[in-house]
């Protein structure tokens, strides 16, 4: 991925977090309205969306490895042959969407961020009585 959409990818991430954070206060506080009823929802549903590419991805790179390796790469020459093993190297290690500050952009960090938004929602349910 280029580094040209590692900003882009943060801006989107941390603002549908925040998002989902201000909606969620909105709706501990009482204040209900048909707004916050689906940007809540809507923004979860799209990081999912997000996590779920990557996890594709990752999934996705490990199967070239997979692939290459079931391929006839050594009945070809000496030059295909460091190809097709360079191949097999970089994918053992999974593709992933990786954005600063916020890490690794997969479903294991969705469901991090779930966990710390339950938490937000309990702290403020807490507080509020």
């Amino acid at each position: 991925m280029a580094d040209t959409y590692y900003p882009t990818l943060f801006c989107l991430i941390t603002g549908l977090l925040s998002t989902t954070l201000m909606g969620t206060y909105k709706l501990t506080a009482g204040i209900f309205d048909a707004y916050t009823a689906m940007i809540v929802p809507g923004a979860l549903l799209f990081y999912f969306n997000i996590t779920s590419i990557s996890d594709t991805l990752a999934i996705a790179t490990v199967d070239v490895g997979d692939a290459v390796w079931g391929s006839q790469w050594t009945e070809e020459d000496i030059p295909v042959r460091r190809l097709v093993l360079n191949m097999m190297t970089r994918a053992q290690k999974p593709g992933a969407a990786r954005v600063p500050i916020l890490g690794t952009v997969d479903l294991p960090s969705y469901k991090a961020a779930m966990n710390q938004w339950y938490s937000f929602l309990q702290l403020i349910r807490s507080l509020n009585g």
